[in-house]
C-alpha cells in the first residue's frame, strides 16, 4: 500500500470516527473542531508523505496545515485574544517551522535553515517587543487541550500504527 492510500484512508477513518463519536454522544466535539481536528492529521500526513521523497512542497504545506490548525483549535476551545500585532508573528513563526522541515527533509540545502533561524529570530523579536506574551499562561492554557482531546490523540495514533504494518 502507497503512502497517499494509507493516509487517505487515515483521514476517512479518523473523520468517521470523530463524527461517529460525537453523535453517540462519547466525544464532545463540534463539526468545527472536528475540522480543525482533521487539518491537523491532513498536514500530518503530508508531512508523513513528502519526508523521505524530497517533496518540499508537500512537506511545508503539511507543516502549514498542521500549525494552522493547532492555532484554530486553541482559538476555539480558548478564550485566546489574538492581538492584531501578533497575526505577522504567527505567519512567521509557522513559516520558520514549514522551512525547517524542508530542511528536515533535505539536510543537504543549509539555506532552508538559514531562513527558518531568520524568521523564527524575527518572530520572537516581535512577540516580545509587540505583544503581551506570557510563557507561563501559554503552558496552562495548552495542558487542558491534551485532558480534552486525548481521545482524538488516541485514536489517531492507533490508526497510524496500524496503518504502519501496510507500509
Amino acid at each position: 500500500m502507497t503512502k497517499n492510500i494509507a493516509i487517505s484512508i487515515l483521514l476517512a477513518v479518523f473523520l468517521l470516527a470523530m463524527f461517529f463519536l460525537s453523535g453517540i454522544g462519547v466525544l464532545d466535539f463540534s463539526a468545527t473542531e472536528i475540522l480543525c481536528l482533521l487539518l491537523i492529521v491532513s498536514g500530518t500526513g503530508l508531512v508523513y508523505i513528502g519526508l523521505g521523497d524530497k517533496v518540499d512542497v508537500v512537506v511545508f504545506s503539511g507543516t502549514v496545515l498542521f500549525l494552522i490548525g493547532t492555532l484554530l483549535l486553541t482559538n476555539l476551545n480558548f478564550e485566546v485574544k489574538i492581538e492584531n500585532t501578533a497575526y505577522i508573528p504567527i505567519v512567521l513563526l509557522i513559516s520558520a517551522a514549514g522551512f525547517f522541515m524542508i530542511y528536515i527533509n533535505s539536510p543537504f540545502r543549509k539555506l532552508n535553515l538559514l531562513i527558518s533561524m531568520l524568521l523564527l529570530i524575527s518572530a520572537l523579536t516581535l512577540i516580545f517587543t509587540q505583544t503581551k506574551f506570557e510563557p507561563g499562561g501559554f503552558v496552562q492554557a495548552i495542558l487542558p487541550l491534551l485532558n480534552i482531546y486525548w481521545p482524538a490523540i488516541f485514536i489517531f495514533l492507533l490508526l497510524v500504527i496500524l496503518l504502519r504494518k501496510y507500509k
